[in-house]
């Protein structure tokens, strides 16, 4: 029963990553191939560690799909860019290259 009740958890866990990297998806013209790539190259990165026996008393035991699912929050800060920076066509000013840089500080919580 605990285990049927951990994959619903899982599974909607899941849901709300998708939900949430569709959002970022939505903020940003490449986002959302970025947001896949991420997470297909760090599923293949950790499954290769993994298999390879590197760092086995660590690696042994992760589970790939976790931190594979979360990374694609890894721009959700970007949320917080305003529009007109984060789809300005062509280079960005050193200004709005600062203002860029800041999506990580919120995702961290230091907006």
């Amino acid at each position: 029963m605990v285990e049927a009740k951990t994959k619903t958890i899982v599974k909607f866990q899941n849901k709300i990553f998708n939900a949430m990297a569709e959002m970022v998806e939505g903020c940003g013209s490449a986002a959302g191939s970025h947001i896949i790539d991420t997470k297909f190259y760090l599923r293949a990165l950790l499954s290769s560690v993994n298999s390879a026996g590197l760092w086995p008393e660590q690696s042994s035991s992760w589970d790939v799909d976790l931190p594979a699912q979360s990374s694609q929050l890894h721009d959700v800060g970007k949320i917080s860019i305003r529009d007109s920076v984060l789809k300005k066509p062509g280079q960005l000013t050193d200004e709005q290259y600062d203002e860029m840089k800041e999506h990580v500080r919120f995702l961290l919580g230091f907006h």
